[in-house]
Order: structure tokens, then C-alpha cells, then sequence
């Protein structure tokens, strides 16, 4: 059979079938959109931790920003974060009693489940957020001490640090 015969063949069987074709064509597209949707959201799951910890501390330092140009005599503000450590996540765990006589033994095992893309992982129960190490501000303001009490207070009210791991400075005067 050579190409000719094939498309002639072809143009045969869509005239024929408009309605089919139509509805196939359809088809195949949800079915492409389907599998690149499908792609999409496993290539966002698969973010890594130091990718999520950027991300985290972008959107905080951003958050940080627009709050604190809110307070009088602050003007322009950038913030820096630095974090503790990674996220720390607790894994569930089987326990497993065994009597020998008069003593007993306990041992631990954790939970495997099937993850979506069918590997073995171990069930998190619980994830938690690093946590803020320290902050560093410039701003407009950071000369003056008013300023400098305000913010400090602020972040280590809304961030929950001691107030010794916050530093705010000004911005250097342009000439």
C-alpha cells in the first residue's frame, strides 16, 4: 500500500465519519490534556527541600515587606530571613510487643505506604516548618532608634525570636 492509496483511503473514511472523527479528535486531546496536566503536578510535587525552604523564605521575606511599610518612618524596606534547619517530619511507627518470661521486648517499625508514583515511603504523620533563625532589615528609617524599636518589637512579636536575632539598618545615602 503506498502513501497515495493511504490517503486516499483516509479521506474516504473522514468524509464518511465526520461525526466520529470529530468526536476521536476530541478524545485524543482530552486525553493530551489529561497526560500533561497529569506531568505538571507530579514535576510540582517533586520540588526539592532546599527548593521549598527558597520558596518559603521568599514568600515570608515578601509578607515581611509589605507589612513593615506600614509602620511611620520606614520607607523603603527589604527583609533577609535565615532559617534553623530543614523541615523535620515524624514518621508513623508500629509497635510490636514480645514476652520472653519475665521481661518484655518492644520494637519499632515504621509505616511503608505506596506513594503516588507507586515507591515505597514511610507514613508522615506530622511535618513541621523550619524555623526562623534570625532577621535582618534595611530600610529608610533604620537610623533612627523609634524605628528600630518598632520593628524589633514587631518581628519578634509576629515571628516568635528573641529579639537579639533581629538587626535593622538604613539604607546607605545615595549621592
Amino acid at each position: 500500500m503506498d502513501i497515495v492509496h493511504l490517503k486516499t483511503r483516509l479521506t474516504e473514511i473522514v468524509k464518511k465519519n465526520k461525526k466520529s472523527v470529530i468526536v476521536l479528535c476530541g478524545a485524543l486531546f482530552f486525553l493530551l490534556l489529561l497526560f500533561v496536566t497529569d506531568t505538571q503536578k507530579t514535576e510540582e510535587n517533586t520540588l526539592s527541600e532546599s527548593d521549598l525552604l527558597r520558596l518559603l523564605e521568599n514568600e515570608t521575606e515578601k509578607k515581611l515587606e509589605s507589612f513593615l511599610q506600614n509602620v511611620d518612618g520606614v520607607g523603603r524596606v527589604k527583609v533577609y530571613l535565615t532559617f534553623d534547619s530543614l523541615t523535620q517530619s515524624d514518621y508513623a511507627k508500629d509497635l510490636r510487643k514480645e514476652q520472653n518470661g519475665d521481661k518484655t521486648d518492644l520494637d519499632y517499625e515504621y509505616v511503608i505506604i505506596k506513594n503516588q508514583q507507586g515507591y515505597d515511603s514511610g507514613l508522615c504523620i506530622m511535618s513541621t516548618a523550619p524555623k526562623i533563625r534570625g532577621v535582618a532589615v534595611c530600610c529608610d528609617g533604620g537610623n533612627s532608634v523609634k524605628v528600630q524599636t518598632e520593628i524589633t518589637l514587631l518581628l519578634s512579636a509576629s515571628l516568635n525570636i528573641p529579639t537579639n536575632r533581629i538587626h535593622i539598618s538604613a539604607y546607605k545615602q545615595s549621592n
